[in-house]
């Protein structure tokens, strides 16, 4: 590197060229291929699914109980990440805003989602398929 002045550096390349130009990038082109695929097959489907659940819960509740939007979400959110729990200390922190009546069913939508989506069912041709959300 050489400075010419403020501000201004040329760049003189010291190394043989050859290292870049006859370069095998494709173990990083292979890596990169399996890493979308692990987004498009694995990552997305598990997100679609999560989606899935959280909205027929979503809708389950909001059908019984008038309950602000965000609170709601959050609380499937705890729920969904709890395997179907809401965490005592997390009651108490929203137990103004809520009797325990809605934790109560909240917790009972989220596990019956839950256990629907771990028992596959068998479609015409004997494949298992996983069942519509609620």
């Amino acid at each position: 590197m050489t400075s010419a002045g403020e501000g201004q550096f040329y760049f003189d390349f010291k190394a043989d060229d050859t290292i870049y130009r006859y370069w095998d990038a494709t173990p990083a082109v292979e890596f990169g291929f399996a890493m979308a695929e692990q987004a498009l097959d694995v990552e997305l489907r598990q997100e679609t699914q999560y989606l899935a659940h959280f909205d027929a819960i979503r809708r389950a509740i909001d059908e019984r109980y008038d309950v602000r939007g965000s609170l709601l979400a959050t609380l499937i959110s705890i729920a969904m990440d709890g395997e179907g729990t809401i965490s005592i200390s997390k009651r108490k922190r929203f137990a103004a805003d809520l009797p325990a009546e809605v934790f109560d069913a909240i917790e009972a939508e989220t596990r019956a989602v839950l256990a629907d989506a771990a028992e596959p069912t068998e479609d015409g041709d004997g494949s298992a398929i996983e069942p519509p959300p609620r």
